[in-house]
């Protein structure tokens, strides 16, 4: 892994990330990695994965919500 030096961050930023680290209980260090992990953009063929594995995931519905949607209504 390499190592790298960010110098003249603001102060604000610093403070944010680290109130980030105490919220989601890890170390500035580790928030700083999710951080840079996140904010990096996915190829489009890797979006396409992650999106198909998320309707995957998805429940499937074969009824028609028609009725429903018209019952909901009818009762207001």
């Amino acid at each position: 892994m390499t190592d790298f030096l960010i110098r003249n961050l603001d102060p604000h930023v610093l403070e944010q990330l680290k109130k980030r680290a105490e919220l989601h209980g890890r170390s500035l260090q580790a928030e700083v990695h999710d951080t840079l992990k996140r904010s990096v953009r996915l190829s489009k063929a890797e979006s396409i994965e992650r999106a198909k594995a998320f309707r995957n995931h998805l429940p499937v519905s074969t009824t028609d919500s028609t009725d429903l949607i018209r019952e909901d209504r009818d009762s207001r």
